[in-house]
């Protein structure tokens, strides 16, 4: 996989690719990490916004505490992160993903029963309305017909089954080069 800075990695990231943002500092993005046994905490969903009145953006969908965003790809660019190709036609099933923006809310409790899936092997479907950034990610592959059996993964998990399906890893992004 070819490690780039962050100005090289817009050259190669296309609508749609997915970003798995490893190597956390923060206590929960190190609980996650030590929970599933991996180097990845969290992942979402890039894509271009792009108007000829000025310069593109490149940006990124996820889940978070503060429930489903779009933030600027360039607020990760201090951490380290790892692009996964996806084939996956953005322009077909972007719609649902990005029109309920602001109105998915994260699920806490999901994310406590991914966790102890992984740990404990607990398999339990959580009834919530909210969505944690693995399963925004698994629903929207599972919107274009690429089924993982559930949608209450681990984005490290999430990571591991893309690239068992033959997803292929574009680069690997590492804060300070």
């Amino acid at each position: 996989m070819r490690e780039v800075t962050y100005e090289e990695s817009r050259n190669l990231i296309s609508d749609g690719d997915f970003v798995f943002v490893c190597n956390g500092k923060t206590l929960w993005s190190r609980i996650t990490q030590r929970a599933t046994a991996s180097d990845t905490h969290h992942c979402g969903i890039a894509f271009w916004i792009r108007d000829c009145r000025y310069k593109s953006r490149l940006m990124v969908v996820e889940a978070h505490p503060s429930g489903r965003r779009i933030v600027s790809l360039s607020s990760y660019q201090d951490k380290t992160f790892e692009v996964i190709s996806s084939p996956i036609d953005w322009e077909m099933h972007c719609d649902p993903l990005l029109d309920n923006t602001g109105v998915v809310p994260y699920s806490f409790r999901e994310y406590a029963w991914i966790g102890l899936t992984e740990v404990l092997n607990i398999q339990r479907k959580v009834d919530d309305p909210g969505e944690v950034c693995s399963k925004m990610v698994a629903e929207y592959c599972k919107s274009a017909g690429y089924d993982f059996g559930t949608t209450d993964i681990s984005p490290g998990r999430l990571k591991a089954r893309l690239l068992e399906l033959g997803f292929e890893r574009k680069c690997k992004v590492i804060h300070g080069t």
